[in-house]
């Protein structure tokens, strides 16, 4: 793509289709223009198979132009292009004599919460389901479907910012909600408690519905009492809860001072639950992070020092990888219109608004594309 040509070009006969859009992007990885978006921009025509030598130019506010070129395009056709600006002036021009009375059609936007890495593998590492955890911004998102090896849809936008780093989790599931009868420091009380009979374990989430706080289960007491570790997220009686299993994380302690490896003879790394840990896996010692480049039962080869001493503890994820990711605007929550909430959502389970970083419990499923909430998730909706 040539982003300097002219837009002034000489055609046989020019078909030119526009319309005014609001930039409803997806999200594509490696803008190669600083603080470009990336945008694709989806038109249909009518008449025939192809459209030879078809140039697609963009206008910006101030009208200026980039033509980016293409050939024998269909006449359905994705493109992808770069785009600066929150409203854009589309044209397609179709150089070639027997088009000017097969004119007719529309531009549209492809709008979609998606997000694509094209040097990931997504096929075999990811499933819907499973949440994609922004670790730059500690925000996340669910996955609903794995398109292909590089691009996954998601059910909200969690990548606003440009070099955010990703890791792919398996699904977190809702083990128990309800609501505290009683609080104290540190304490999750319910009197109708299900904590052992749904096998609320050390290390799964808690999260405070009414008040959007969350933190980890410290101890199991019995069947009425969690303790919690180091967060006094509930100050009243009534608070409604939700407690989800940590599935897809692995943590322990080193043992050797080998910054290259992690050594923990408490692990088997070959068949550990959640899942095995694998070359895609990447370590995290809290402090910094490193790739897995070979697996023994109980050492893992890493590629680059992170460990200086042992009895440090550490972090292991199933799939992770550094990004670099641009997007043309984020959305308050979920985009409804791509949704399908009768298969991916059930009642009770939890959704999480990255713009404002508040929970909320599904209370009824009204629609594909529509949920009930106990609480206002989102006071404030997106204007497209």
């Amino acid at each position: 793509m040539d982003r300097n040509r002219s837009h002034s070009i000489t055609l046989c006969a020019v078909i030119v289709l526009s319309v005014i859009v609001s930039a409803g992007c997806g999200v594509r990885f490696g803008a190669d223009l600083p603080g470009s978006k990336i945008c694709t921009v989806r038109y249909e025509l009518t008449g025939s198979s192809s459209v030879q030598n078809c140039f697609i130019t963009l206008y910006d506010s101030d009208m200026q132009a980039a033509t980016y070129d293409g050939v024998s395009l269909p006449w359905t056709h994705e493109y992808t292009i770069d785009c600066y600006y929150p409203s854009y002036y589309y044209s397609i021009q179709a150089e070639s004599s027997d088009l000017a009375e097969k004119a007719g059609g529309s531009i549209l936007i492809w709008n979609e919460t998606s997000f694509t890495d094209i040097g990931a593998s997504f096929l075999s590492t990811a499933a819907a389901g499973d949440y994609v955890l922004n670790k730059t911004d500690d925000v996340y998102a669910q996955i609903i479907s794995v398109d292909s090896d590089s691009s996954l849809t998601l059910d909200s936008a969690c990548f606003c910012e440009d070099k955010r780093t990703y890791i792919i989790c398996q699904n977190m599931k809702n083990k128990v909600s309800g609501s505290a009868t009683s609080f104290g420091p540190n304490t999750l009380t319910d009197e109708a408690g299900l904590f052992v009979a749904r096998m609320v374990a050390v290390g799964d989430l808690v999260f405070n519905l009414t008040t959007g706080e969350e933190t980890e289960v410290a101890a199991v007491e019995d069947a009425k009492n969690l303790t919690l570790l180091d967060a006094n997220i509930f100050t009243a009686d009534g608070e409604r809860y939700a407690v989800y299993g940590a599935a897809g994380e692995i943590t322990g302690t080193s043992e050797l001072p080998d910054p290259m490896e992690l050594k923990d003879t408490a692990q088997n790394f070959l068949s550990v639950s959640p899942g095995a840990v694998a070359a895609k896996g990447t370590v995290h010692a809290f402090t910094d992070f490193a790739r897995v480049l070979a697996v023994t039962e109980t050492e893992l080869t890493l590629d680059k020092d992170i460990f200086s001493a042992g009895g440090e503890n550490y972090s292991i994820f199933n799939y992770a990888r550094d990004a670099a990711v641009s997007t043309s605007h984020c959305t308050e929550g979920l985009i409804d219109s791509g949704a399908s909430f009768y298969t991916d959502a059930t009642t009770h389970s939890l959704v999480y608004n990255s713009s404002t970083g508040s929970y909320a419990e599904i209370n009824g499923i009204v629609s594909d594309t529509e949920l009930a909430f106990l609480t206002d998730l989102f006071p404030e909706r997106a204007v497209e």
